[in-house]
């Protein structure tokens, strides 16, 4: 063990190397860091350790430290911060005391330490920096423990120890240089040869070239903007939409009349499943087991009679009539029976959502909407702008409930209305939004399930209330009602003003850059359009829903065909790991795992192309692109 006096000299000249460290990178202000070293402010040790990894890191910044020796050390203590220039910074499994000395397994080899305390836990996994000092080894009082990985459970990490005790224990400086500098060569060549294949990567993507593996392709939206993207995969979507639309209108076409205004007439000429769909809407039942005029003369009869009633209470239910459809019907009643006609440009859902109230004709080849006397004159006496106000405010309802329910995980009604009404969405009363929701619940239309808990109703996601229940979803929703006792919510209009957390997380930074490397590498026979966003939404949803790891995340990117994308898999593996850190936790209440290191650090967080964290200095420019220095801008 460390006596009194070598704690004091190690203390020392590590402090004086930190220092030099912290000024060279300007990591903290000098005063503040200074203040640090002498306290003992809980947000010492993160910093020191952050400063000290900076230093390691950069250990070739020593010669400049012994050649200026700005505080002054002596020959021999100058010495010892040049031997350190052979640190070994590793992540490496503490194995337990012998001798008086911690034992390590580190890159295959036993590392015996003097310490000034002995660790009494049993064996875990440490990052960790070893240090020769004199005639022995130590580390720099920066080593955090980890949780023990299965890889070493007892017989691997028996079987991995005994191993290394025939190679021989590692306890002096003599015996650790030569492992320590073949190891740091290495990872300084490994480290070199990324450098260069990430300057040939840039380098050939700039000249356009394509540069994926065989099996893959450069996208056609490779190195677009996510505007950019979106309009183009809108255009082909749209051809999608409009095959599928076409399909709906088919069954309901009429072909053998021409284009009248008078509801017989177009019943008449229907066929017999469109009458049956027209009284489905209208709630006319009956009508499969009459023929094709019965069914005609009974929703002349039958539904002409109560439509006021009936169409006053079908368009008030949003499910069935959305805001923008309603409003599109104000329009086509005000202009009269016969309905523009209807072209690919167009069409689109809500002129195939305005059936039954305007009806397809096909005339000379081309598609023209009618819109019946009789239905028109009903929709007129209606009030359709407060209709659709009334729907647009059920399906703001509607859809901040799933966003809560997307972000949270399970919320209760009255915390679903709160965020309703910090988005300035609260257009209905809390009685109507209660009624809503539980309806909606009940008949399926909401993407949640009711749970009823104590005193409290909660909507639930369905992930967390399976049919039959279960012991471990029971399990699951009592932890997370625990952890949202613990953590203060992350409201929805944190996210985006219109509190759309969804799409927040489908175009956040991390999605986008994830998006853009996709496009890059997109398997062979695979849809430009939609294969980066296909793979996102399954991996957002899995880590938002049934919270994967990063290795799970990866099995999934495999079943899209991305195994070998990569010459380097550590750039996909650091994209996901960056993806899942940044997405809202139900755990965490909506904030996501990188928002709550920052909460608690103070300090924004950055990455690289494999997901290592960047070490930012205050005077180095801003990793945001915003043009400003660190300190004036997110290290503030």
């Amino acid at each position: 063990m460390l006596t009194d006096s070598q704690l004091f000299r190690l203390q020392d000249v590590l402090g004086c190397l930190a220092c030099y460290a912290n000024d060279l990178f300007g990591l903290v202000e000098h005063e503040q860091f200074l203040n640090l070293m002498e306290s003992y402010d809980p947000a010492r040790v993160e910093v020191i350790h952050d400063v000290l990894e900076t230093l390691w890191e950069n250990a070739d910044i020593i010669d400049g430290f012994v050649e200026k020796n700005p505080f002054g050390l002596s020959p021999d203590d100058l010495q010892l911060a040049l031997s350190w220039k052979d640190a070994l910074h590793a992540t490496g499994v503490f194995v337990g005391t012998e001798e008086g000395r911690e034992l390590y397994l580190v890159e295959g080899r036993l590392v015996a330490l003097a310490q000034a305390e002995l660790h009494e836990s049993g064996p875990c996994l440490v990052n960790i920096t070893v240090l020769p000092f004199e005639n022995m080894l130590v580390e720099d009082y920066t080593s955090m423990a980890m949780d023990l990985d299965v890889r070493y459970a007892a017989f691997p990490l028996q079987r991995d120890v005994a191993r290394a005790r025939g190679l021989g224990i590692l306890e002096t400086p003599q015996q650790f240089v030569p492992f320590s500098r073949e190891i740091n060569g290495r990872r300084h060549e490994a480290e070199m040869n990324r450098l260069m294949d990430d300057l040939d990567r840039e380098s050939r993507l700039h000249a356009g070239e394509d540069i994926s593996p065989e099996g893959f392709h450069r996208g056609r939206f490779a190195g677009l903007s996510r505007e950019e993207r979106d309009r183009l995969a809108d255009e082909e979507a749209r051809s999608v939409l409009l095959d599928q639309l076409l399909a709906m209108l088919k069954g309901r076409l009429i072909k053998k009349a021409a284009p009248t205004p008078q509801l017989d007439v177009c019943l008449a000429n229907c066929t017999k499943a469109t009458l049956e769909e027209f009284g489905q809407y209208l709630g006319v039942r009956g009508l499969t087991s009459l023929n094709k005029g019965q069914a005609t003369e009974r929703l002349m009869d039958v539904a002409l009679a109560a439509m006021p009633q009936t169409l006053d209470a079908l368009l008030g239910t949003a499910a069935a009539f959305p805001a923008v459809v309603l409003q599109q019907l104000q329009q086509q009643a005000a202009e009269g029976p016969l309905v523009r006609t209807v072209t690919p440009a167009t069409l689109d859902n809500s002129t195939v959502g305005c059936f039954p109230f305007v009806l397809p004709f096909l005339q000379e080849g081309q598609l023209v909407g009618v819109m019946p006397e009789e239905m028109r004159d009903l929709l007129l006496k209606l009030d359709l702008p407060a209709l659709a106000a009334q729907s647009q405010a059920q399906e703001d309802a509607l859809r901040v409930t799933e966003e809560c329910l997307f972000t949270y995980g399970l919320t209760t009604v009255e915390d679903a209305y709160h965020e309703l009404e910090l988005l300035g969405l609260d257009a209905l009363s809390a009685q109507e939004f209660d009624g809503l929701v539980r309806r909606a619940a009940e008949d399926g239309a909401l993407d949640g399930l009711l749970w009823q808990h104590g005193s409290s109703d909660y909507l639930v996601s369905p992930p967390l209330l399976p049919q039959p229940d279960t012991t471990q979803a029971r399990d699951e929703r009592r932890y997370l009602l625990e952890c949202h006792a613990n953590v203060p919510r992350k409201h929805l209009y944190e996210f985006a003003k219109d509190g759309r957390v969804e799409e927040a997380a489908f175009t956040g930074e991390a999605a986008e850059k994830l998006a853009s490397y996709l496009n890059e590498r997109v398997p062979d026979g695979q849809n430009d359009a939609f294969f980066a966003d296909n793979v996102l939404e399954e991996l957002i949803l899995a880590v938002v829903e049934n919270n994967v790891d990063v290795a799970e995340m990866l099995a999934i990117a495999e079943e899209f065909g991305l195994m070998g994308c990569d010459t380097d898999p550590e750039r996909l593996l650091g994209r996901l790991a960056v993806l899942r850190n940044s997405l809202p936790l139900w755990e965490l209440n909506g904030w996501s795992a990188i928002e709550s290191m920052e909460l608690q650090t103070g300090k924004k967080m950055f990455f690289d192309d494999r997901g290592v964290p960047l070490k930012v200095g205050r005077n180095d420019p801003c990793p945001c692109g915003s043009g400003k220095l660190y300190k004036d801008c997110c290290g503030k």
